[in-house]
C-alpha cells in the first residue's frame, strides 16, 4: 500500500477543515454583534459623562439607568450562556429605590464650610 500515510493525511486535513469552519463560521457573526454591543454600550457610557449635569438637572437619573442597564443586560446576555443566566442563583438582586436627594436639588443649597 504506497502512500498509504498520504492519504492519511489528506483525509485528517480536509476533515480538520471542514470541522473547523462549520464551526467557526457561526461565529463570525457572533463576534460582530457582541463588537457592536459593546460599542452601544460604552459609548451610551461616554454619552452619559458627557451631559451628567443635564441629566441630573432634569431628574433623568432613573431612565438614564434604564438605559445603561438594558444595553449591559443585552451585553451580558450575549456573552452569558443561556441556561447559566435563568438559573435562579446567578440572577440579579431587587434593585433598591435610590430615595436619597442630592443637596443640591432639595432647596439647600451646597453646605460647605458647614459643620
Amino acid at each position: 500500500m504506497p502512500g498509504f500515510l498520504f492519504w492519511i493525511a489528506l483525509l485528517y486535513a480536509g476533515l480538520g477543515t471542514l470541522i473547523t469552519h462549520l464551526i467557526g463560521r457561526p461565529l463570525i457573526g457572533l463576534y460582530f454583534q457582541r463588537q457592536h454591543m459593546e460599542a452601544d454600550f460604552r459609548f451610551s457610557l461616554a454619552r452619559l459623562r458627557e451631559y451628567t449635569e443635564q441629566v441630573a438637572l432634569l431628574n433623568g437619573e432613573d431612565a438614564e439607568q434604564n438605559m445603561v442597564g438594558q444595553r449591559f443586560g443585552a451585553l451580558i446576555a450575549l456573552s452569558a450562556p443561556s441556561n447559566f443566566a435563568s438559573r435562579p442563583e446567578h440572577s440579579a438582586p431587587e434593585k433598591k429605590k435610590n430615595t436619597k436627594k442630592c443637596p443640591v436639588f432639595t432647596g439647600k443649597g451646597p453646605q460647605v464650610g458647614k459643620r
